[in-house]
């Protein structure tokens, strides 16, 4: 188990940090040179999309957050030896599924359904009647989302929440792009089936 510290505490802010003065691709380098503000960075900027990522095959928010911890913490015991052969992002996203798979494959989970979760468009005012309708389409979404194929469900909230590349859905799925294009239509196609009222 991570220790509770790492959850609670997390990473301090640091003032010196410029977010814009370099990019991921100079993170490696940094990171292995052992530049704590950059490892930072990288957990503040990646971190809570890969809770989200791995609570929708976990369904469990503390495990989802220790496997996620786990991917940081062995980047970081390991910082020398770090040569990721793809980009930061496409690493982390392929060592939080990995980590996913041991963490099933030893509780010998099967048939897992994944979280689904739909953010609310809040406006300034808004009658009962707007809040229930509102509410309404929200779960007609979810309900949708959630009848969709397991793997057409996973890459559509890959592409539409994490706001990933097909390319990169393909590398981290371990799928071909023509896979990825073909699951997102027939997502899209069953849900502007299933919402044509909300449409």
């Amino acid at each position: 188990m991570i220790n509770s510290r790492f959850r609670k505490v997390g990473f301090r802010y640091y003032s010196s940090i410029n977010e814009k003065s370099f990019s991921e691709d100079q993170w490696v380098d940094l990171i292995r040179s052992g530049d704590t503000a950059t490892f930072e960075l990288m957990f503040r900027s990646y971190y809570p999309r890969l809770c989200q990522f791995a609570y929708r095959s976990i369904r469990s928010i503390e495990v989802a957050e220790d496997l996620v911890q786990s991917v940081f913490l062995n980047i970081w015991k390991n910082r020398r030896n770090w040569s990721p052969r793809c980009t930061p992002c496409m690493y982390l996203y392929k060592a939080t599924r990995n980590q996913m798979i041991n963490y099933l494959k030893h509780k010998n989970v099967e048939n897992i359904s994944e979280f689904v979760d739909v953010s609310s468009i809040h406006t300034e005012e808004q009658t009962p009647e707007d809040k229930f309708n509102e509410k309404e389409c929200s779960h007609a979404i979810n309900d949708s989302i959630t009848r969709l194929p397991e793997r057409c469900r996973l890459i559509f909230l890959l592409k539409k929440e994490d706001g990933l590349t097909y390319n990169e859905i393909s590398e981290i799925l371990g799928i071909s792009v023509k896979t990825v294009e073909t699951q997102m239509g027939r997502a899209l196609r069953f849900l502007r089936e299933n919402l044509t009222e909300y449409i």
